[in-house]
């Protein structure tokens, strides 16, 4: 195309530059790649075949896209629709060096006879089929009149030249002599109607045309000679036998630059079949070859220099000789043609049979694009054990590159260079999730202790459950006794750093949560919606509790890594859509996506350090995780708050997506798990428990929503109702996990383990009774105290220093003393009193702000420190099998604890603040204040001094309200503490 507009515009000479300055640079790239390749070995580093994997997975969707532009432009009316079909289909049932110009040439005396001649016998018979039906309806009345052109309505005024023995035909007198739209000639006319072609042409300003063709007898000349030498060529190719290779490069690359029209996709499927067959080029290297032609300037055309080289790499001839053969042989018929054909195209223009001859060879050739893309899937895989490459489909990853190429291609205009880069670093990021780039562990020093189960010749024998679980197997150990757990000694030796990469996610996580507490305003005022921004939380908190049970058994079924790799990539996307958000529908919807990542990344890092570390260290890193946890919540509100106010609140969210990126490659590189399971995805997916995790989801959902909406709006509102309604589904579930699902996400000897239930119930109680406290306990503060937010606020912090200091003495203790269980107790136990203490303080028997903050502390510490005990507790009961689901569920029972939690303390909290507040204020408007004073605090302040002292005494007593209620929970706590079994920790 750029030679032909140079020729128009400039002459031959120019063209001739303007196609060396546009092909060279590509050519010569292409050249330097096969150099390059020529030099690989024939077996490639796993992570190599990753990434050429996924280039090739971008190539298929820049082809497939390449093929739905072209059918667009190609299928102009049935016949070439048809015809692009045909050419798809027939060129997938056979593969031969003639077959496909075969059908190309049939697909372009398909359209020639269809327009010439078969339309007007088929518009015959119509016509006549349609007159009978008429005479039969109108019994003899007006049918005689019924004419072709009422079946077929000639286009008024517009016309067309056809051949002379069209016409001659039509001057006999035939019936033919009507004459023919334009549009059922040569397809689609490009005029509008009640115009001539004559007319449009006049009204169409076109370029001179003629101004530096060759003459006639020149292009004619040129023309002949290109058919004779083509024929010269294919003669000497069937007749003489020992032709040598450099010819028949030659002679294939001639044929394919001679036959193709429609574009460089066009050529793939010719140009395969040319070198690949044959063997001169490998199905792997012609790959390779194919993605970086992708993203080279230049014509795909150029994809012949790379091919020459390679073909000719084998033999003592130079390969830059192969690479100027190639090269020539596939532009060469393309540039004479085109310089023939320009000095004889204003007399073939007008020519019907042209037009359609151009048209059906257009179609069928873009039948073979569509024959690329599906050759080009099923070879696009490639391993170390299939160099030749295998289909796509056999991993689902790759399919999903080359969906995401299609897409970001056509519908958000990436060029295709970037869009393979693009699949080049998804490949590697596969690779990340299942091969380790650092070295590979040495199974036999694992350490694995002495357990009783027999070993064969091959490795461990594991028991059948064992064998199924991803899991189970990456984790080397028997279903035994979880206590004698070693851990993964190599994997621990380079904790410093996996630990970072583990503590991205938790940081993420926890500051996700606070994040949006100081940008509820901005954000509601900006997307206009203020209304519904308790939904911003609301919806990240329900889909991170009702997934996290879910990511324990999933992470035994594809693997710790894969989990955690998923998860990152969730809530990176997630959290980047809710920064793009248009509305607060948006936001809402990609928060809950959000969640599920949020979720994952909370449950699976926690499993993954159980899997680690031995169970006595196990403690001490869950102390550091708490740290990290305490320092995200704590500088996500104040960091939020900061870049909504300077540069605006979408960026806190978009920022979370690079910091996700930097996790997955993190994890990637340094996350070694040994002896993954490489079952198929398939079979994988055959081991999910579907119906156990939707009974879950929404039993989770609704229970969620239903106390967020009895304890926010009214317990007797629907919405409240009909969640309180799902909560049977949680009996339903067990007893669906118990005697119905093959792979349980919570088998029944997990669930009601007295030990491993009497941890879950201690995580419930704990976290809803003290959590729900310390949400209304700044409250207190600010009113009673006259306190700023500010200054509540910093009054917590001790609190917070203390709840990490105890996860930290907790790991401590039980690394050097290899217990747990009087240390649970006692942290409980402390935790009621450190409430009971807050609630004395808080008015009951005095009011002393010091006397509350020692009581933050007390509680944060013994919290902080059971949490971690429990954990140790949960771990060491549990069956080793087991400890992954029994590590996700506690996680979902400290969700609904809190949530229960604060349900039931807000409940007391808001009816006693609205008894107390009637009781005691008097007056009209007694009930206007009441209901203001509790939507918010600066109200109260506007009050004159003697009622602020009356909502004072109000608040304090529905904050005492709400502490009993604390009190009351974290007792349960205390008491099922004593019911969990002891077990020496081993080293």
């Amino acid at each position: 195309m750029v030679f032909c507009i140079a020729m128009i515009h400039g002459g031959i000479i120019a063209a001739l530059f303007a196609f060396l300055l546009w092909s060279l640079p590509g050519a010569i790239g292409m050249y330097a790649l096969s150099l390059g390749v020529q030099k690989m070995p024939d077996r490639l580093p796993p992570i190599v075949y990753a990434l050429l994997s996924g280039m090739n997975a971008s190539t298929v969707g820049i082809v497939a896209l390449a093929a739905v532009q072209l059918a667009e432009k190609a299928i102009k009316d049935r016949v070439t629709r048809i015809l692009v079909i045909f050419g798809a289909c027939a060129g997938l049932c056979y593969n031969a060096l003639w077959y496909f110009p075969v059908l190309i040439a049939i697909g372009g005396a398909v359209t020639v006879i269809w327009d010439v001649w078969m339309h007007q016998k088929i518009g015959k018979l119509r016509a006549g089929y349609a007159a009978k039906r008429r005479r039969a309806r109108n019994e003899g009345g007006d049918a005689e009149e019924t004419t072709a052109a009422q079946v077929i309505p000639p286009t008024e005024g517009l016309q067309v030249r056809r051949p002379e023995a069209v016409k001659r035909k039509a001057h006999t007198g035939s019936s033919t002599d009507q004459i023919m739209p334009v549009e059922e000639v040569a397809g689609p006319s490009q005029f509008e109607e009640g115009h001539s072609a004559d007319e449009a042409a006049e009204s169409t300003p076109r370029a001179d045309t003629r101004k530096h063709n060759f003459p006639v007898k020149t292009g004619v000349s040129l023309i002949v000679g290109f058919l004779l030498s083509f024929i010269v060529v294919m003669v000497i190719r069937g007749t003489i036998d020992a032709r040598g290779l450099a010819f028949d490069l030659f002679v294939n690359m001639y044929l394919a630059g001679t036959i193709i029209f429609g574009g460089g996709p066009v050529v793939i499927p010719l140009l395969r079949s040319y070198v690949v067959d044959p063997g001169w080029v490998s199905p792997r290297d012609f790959l390779l070859g194919l993605a970086i032609i992708q993203a080279f300037p230049g014509p795909n055309f150029n994809f012949s220099v790379y091919l020459g080289a390679l073909t000719l790499a084998s033999t003592s001839v130079p390969t830059v000789f192969g690479a100027l053969l190639a090269f020539l042989a596939i532009f060469f018929p393309g540039l004479i043609l085109a310089v023939g054909v320009q000095s004889i195209w204003q007399a073939l223009r007008t020519k019907a049979w042209v037009l359609s001859l151009l048209r059906g060879i257009n179609a069928a050739a873009v039948g073979l694009v569509f024959t690329a893309v599906y050759r080009l899937w099923e070879i696009g895989y490639l391993t170390p054990e299939s160099n030749d490459g295998k289909s796509l489909a056999q991993e689902p990853w790759w399919v999903v590159v080359a969906a995401v190429t299609y897409a970001e291609t056509a519908w958000f205009g990436v060029p295709p260079a970037v869009a393979i880069i693009l699949g080049a670093v998804l490949g590697l990021g596969w690779y990340g999730t299942t091969s380790p780039l650092l070295p590979k562990l040495n199974d036999n020093d694992a350490n694995l202790v002495d357990t009783g189960i027999n070993v064969s010749p091959e490795g461990t024998d594991f028991n059948a459950d064992a064998q199924q679980d991803g899991g189970d197997i990456e984790r080397q150990v028997s279903n035994g006794d979880a206590s004698k757990h070693q851990g993964l000694p190599e994997v621990r030796k380079r904790m410093k750093y996996i630990f970072p990469a583990l503590a991205i996610g938790v940081f993420l996580a926890s500051a996700d949560q606070t994040l949006v507490i100081s940008t509820y305003g901005t954000i509601g005022t900006d997307l206009h919606a203020l209304s519904s921004t308790s939904w911003i939380a609301t919806g990240y908190f329900l889909t991170l509790s009702a997934f996290q049970p879910l990511f324990g058994k999933l992470s035994d079924i594809f693997g710790r890594k894969q989990c955690l790799l998923s998860a990152y990539l969730i809530f990176g996307i997630g959290s980047t859509c809710c920064g793009l958000a248009r509305n607060m529908g948006e936001l809402i919807a990609a928060r809950a996506f959000a969640g599920i990542g949020g979720g994952g990344m909370s449950v699976v890092g926690s499993i993954l350090l159980s899997d680690i570390m031995t169970i006595r260290e196990r403690g001490l890193w869950q102390g550091y995780i708490n740290v990290i946890y305490a320092f995200g919540a704590a500088t996500g509100a104040p960091v939020g708050g900061l870049l909504a106010d300077s540069i605006g609140w979408r960026w806190p969210f978009i920022a979370q997506g690079p910091m996700c990126l930097v996790a997955i490659i993190a994890v990637a590189l340094v996350l070694d798990l040994p002896k993954q399971d490489h079952s198929h995805w398939k079979d994988k997916l055959m081991k999910i428990d579907f119906l156990g995790a939707a009974i879950l989801l929404v039993a989770v959902f609704g229970l969620l929503v239903g106390l967020d909406r009895g304890s926010n709006v009214s317990w007797s509102n629907p919405i409240t109702i009909a969640g309180l309604c799902t909560t049977p589904l949680f009996i339903v579930f067990v007893l669906v996990e118990k005697y119905v699902a093959k792979n349980p996400f919570a088998p029944g000897h997990i669930i009601l383990n007295r030990s491993l239930f009497a941890c879950y119930l201690c995580n419930f109680f704990s976290f809803g009774g003290w959590l729900a406290s310390l949400f209304f306990i700044p409250l207190y503060w600010q009113v009673t105290e006259n306190l700023s937010a500010a200054r509540a606020g910093l009054l917590l912090v001790p609190s917070i220093i203390c709840g990490v200091s105890g996860s930290l003495f907790g790991g401590v203790y039980m690394k050097k003393t290899a217990k747990y269980y009087w240390i649970t107790v006692i942290s409980y136990t402390n935790l009621t009193i450190g409430i009971s203490l807050i609630l004395l303080a808080a008015g009951t028997i005095t009011r002393s702000l010091p006397l509350m903050v020692v009581g933050t502390c007390i509680c944060a510490f013994s919290n902080g420190l059971g949490v971690t005990t429990t954990l140790i507790g949960l771990i060491s009961n549990a069956s080793h099998a087991d400890q992954a689901v029994a590590t996700a569920c506690s996680y979902l029972f400290r969700s609904l604890g809190s949530v229960f939690g604060v349900s039931m303390c807000a409940t007391a909290f808001n009816q006693t603040l609205r008894k107390s507040l009637q009781n005691s204020l008097e007056g009209d408007d007694a009930a206007e204040i009441a209901e203001r004073v509790r939507a918010g605090l600066s109200y109260f302040r506007s009050l004159e001094p003697h009622i602020q002292d009356i909502v004072r005494e109000c608040y304090g007593q529905a904050t005492r309200a709400a502490l009993a209620v604390g009190i009351s929970l974290v007792a349960g706590s205390a008491l099922f503490a004593w019911f969990i079994r002891e077990k020496k920790l081993s080293l």
